[in-house]
């Protein structure tokens, strides 16, 4: 196998690599792919890609991954390892402690040939892709085809090509375009990102034109760190694709048919995709078929392979050296606290991380946060997380004792913590982009902000090239019980890659005095747990959401949204409500099947005839907006004080409640589902129609 480096336009020397076969030990198998393929027929030949993504340095799983390798390997010896990035970082434990080195010591046992690089490869910064990981995975050749500039201007390749069974194999890397919102600004000085599918195609367009001086190959592999359904506007010239970045395993085809398969996580499952290749250069015919394959069965979560001993050695030698310090205990938490993050299914914790909720981790971290730069000179007024940096809950086993292992799986970046100015405006403005912008990876991304923030927002929708997007409307915004003025400034703390604004949270770009403290995230994290034992979560969130606003006649009817926490925390039994100056009683029909548009979960839909005064303080003064779709007017919650009662005796004063209260179905049940999607599909398409603008292409851009 011959290994020869390209950049676009220019042939380089080409450099004799002979790689021999692994010298790994290969246990007994416990899985079969099937028969054989066909390695080589007169001039034709097959090439085996073992595909992978989302590594994540989950070395518990690298000896299950190298006996699969092995065994593909035998069944064809012309089978290259190739990966679609996120290989390091956001890690295990046992490889996060010792800086991902057991991680690329694995994948360079397993020879690793080539891999594209993931948002994560960037978490310390381009400048450390080019000086730790790239030296550190010795055997891999990183390459990426939409990145350029900065710390990577001439460290890193497009594309290289690879010899084996007699042909050429072209691998070409790429990221999805919005990576500069998922890493630190502060370690991209410099660095650029252009659309992955167009950079691909046009090295595939090159390397598939007959012309040697720029580069040629019987067969072009796309390796790209972005969702399988992203890629399928790759070219006829690109043979196979590897994709990655979203955690799931899914199969789809390029227009032209060419197999895109893409990965889960932590090495739980790789793919094979075998090229039959026929002749050469620009005539080769390529026929490609992929599949995926499990290494931990996905029910039952016990590996489908038995672990080469060599490989799982690197892994039992760094989990030995991380439980040294890992089960060092760093606090306690209160007997009815918990401590997670938010989820896609209200109350399962089985279920997906949900980022678009408030979450009772995320309150503590910025409280964390907020302790941390205050213990280190600073005078914060609020801490903030963004809601990707919390990579665990804090306690998965429930013992309430929180080691360091649990409190590093939480917060595995080793960010820093910072601070930074905001004006009240600025502030209010910060909360509203937590509803992201079009084209954004997620349509909501819910800020973990510390215990002394409040406020409540509008939800309505916004129509962007034909795009429906979910938007929110802050009001009500108090810090320390005291209601914010545009002209206020609060000294606001968290992690760099979120205070020059990560994820889309822009407004921190334009904040004052942003100070690096130095002081590690995780390290603030664990002297504030020894320093708060038997800490106890919040019960109530910190925002409520209201929607779907009409009036008819001297009738009004709202939901309220966004009462409870999305996991195993107390839910409330009901809630006291003044909204708009009108006292609107206790509501105890609260549904808490979840929301499609969120945030959150525990929501209740409110109905009330008013009398004229009553209608007159509602509407203070100003006219209800017609809505053309009912026979109804739209109207607008200006301020609302919401209480969450949890107890049965909280709620037996019912003086001032609505004359009617729907009655929703049981939690949980098909008709809850449905009836929760038609309560926000109402809340999306009627509620606050005044804010709902259509833009064209041009306003768009």
């Amino acid at each position: 196998m011959r290994l020869t480096m390209c950049r676009k336009f220019v042939a380089m020397a080409t450099a004799a690599l002979t790689i021999g076969a692994m010298s790994l030990t290969v246990g007994a198998a416990m899985a079969d792919e099937g028969a054989n393929p066909s390695v080589t027929a007169g001039d034709t030949t097959t090439v085996t890609i073992f595909g992978l993504s989302d590594f994540h340095g989950h070395i518990e799983n690298g000896g299950y991954l190298a006996t699969a390798l092995k065994q593909t390997q035998a069944k064809n010896p012309n089978t290259i390892f190739a990966a679609a990035g996120d290989m390091v970082g956001a890690s295990a434990f046992a490889s996060s402690i010792a800086n991902d080195e057991p991680a690329m010591e694995q994948l360079t046992a397993m020879n690793m040939v080539v891999s594209a690089t993931g948002n994560h490869e960037y978490d310390q910064g381009a400048a450390d892709l080019v000086d730790r990981i790239m030296p550190g995975m010795s055997s891999a050749q990183y390459i990426v085809a939409n990145v350029s500039g900065g710390a990577l201007e001439g460290k890193i390749q497009p594309y290289t090509i690879v010899e084996s069974g007699g042909k050429s194999i072209a691998f070409i890397g790429g990221v999805y375009e919005t990576l500069l919102d998922s890493v630190s600004p502060a370690g991209m000085a410099g660095v650029t990102v252009s659309d992955p599918v167009e950079a691909i195609n046009s090295y595939a367009d090159q390397l598939s034109d007959g012309d040697e001086s720029n580069g040629e190959a019987d067969a072009v592999v796309a390796l790209v760190h972005a969702d399988a359904h992203q890629l399928t506007g790759l070219n006829a010239n690109v043979d196979a694709v590897v994709a990655g970045h979203t955690h799931l395993d899914q199969e789809t085809q390029t227009a032209s048919g060419a197999p895109i398969e893409q990965t889960r996580n932590y090495g739980e499952s790789y793919a094979t995709i075998d090229l039959e290749i026929t002749g050469s250069g620009k005539d080769a015919q390529v026929s490609a078929s992929g599949r995926l394959n499990d290494v931990i069965d996905k029910k039952s979560g016990e590996a489908l392979y038995a672990a080469d001993p060599d490989v799982n050695a690197i892994y039992e030698r760094a989990q030995a050296a991380a439980d040294e310090q890992g089960n060092t205990v760093l606090g306690t938490i209160d007997t009815g606290s918990t401590f997670n993050r938010g989820r896609a299914v209200t109350g399962d914790l089985a279920s997906e991380e949900n980022r678009g909720v408030e979450s009772t981790l995320g309150v503590l971290n910025a409280d964390a946060a907020m302790w941390a730069a205050n213990e280190h000179g600073q005078q914060a007024d609020i801490g903030v997380i963004n809601a990707g940096g919390l990579r665990a809950d804090l306690d998965p086993n429930g013992d309430k004792i929180i080691t360091l292992k649990e409190a590093h799986d939480v917060l595995p970046f080793g960010n820093s913590t910072a601070v930074v100015t905001l004006t009240g405006a600025q502030l209010k403005a910060l909360l509203e982009q937590q509803w992201q912008p079009a084209g954004a990876s997620r349509p909501v991304q819910w800020l973990g902000l510390s215990s002394n923030v409040s406020y409540h927002y509008n939800l309505y929708t916004e129509t962007i090239n034909g795009t429906t997007l979910p938007r929110g409307e802050v009001f009500d915004l108090t810090v320390n019980g005291e209601a914010v003025q545009d002209e206020d400034t609060f000294t606001i703390a968290g992690n760099p890659f979120l205070l020059t604004g990560g994820d889309n949270f822009t407004v921190f770009k334009e904040g004052t005095n942003y100070v690096d403290t130095g002081y590690i995230d995780f390290d603030g994290l664990s002297d504030y747990l020894q320093a708060h034992p038997n800490l106890k979560a919040v019960s109530t969130r910190g925002s409520t959401g209201f929607s779907a606003v009409d009036v008819d006649g001297n009738t009004v009817s709202f939901t309220v949204s966004g009462l409870a926490f999305t996991t195993d925390e107390q839910r409330p039994k009901s809630i006291k409500l003044t909204a708009n100056g009108v006292d609107f009683g206790t509501l105890k029909i609260l549904d808490f099947s979840g929301e499609v548009q969120g945030p959150g979960a525990g929501s209740v839909t409110v109905t009330k005839t008013l009398s004229d005064a009553e209608l007159e303080t509602f509407l203070d003064g100003t006219a209800a907006v017609a809505d053309s779709a009912t026979s109804t007017d739209t109207a607008t919650i200006r301020t609302a004080e919401v209480e969450v009662l949890f107890t049965d005796a909280e709620t037996e004063d019912n003086t001032g409640a609505p004359e009617t209260q729907p009655t929703l179905p049981d939690t949980g049940s098909a008709t809850s589902a449905i009836a929760a999607v038609a309560v926000l599909l109402l809340a999306g398409g009627v509620m606050l129609k005044r804010r709902s603008v259509v833009y064209s292409s041009a306003d768009a851009e």
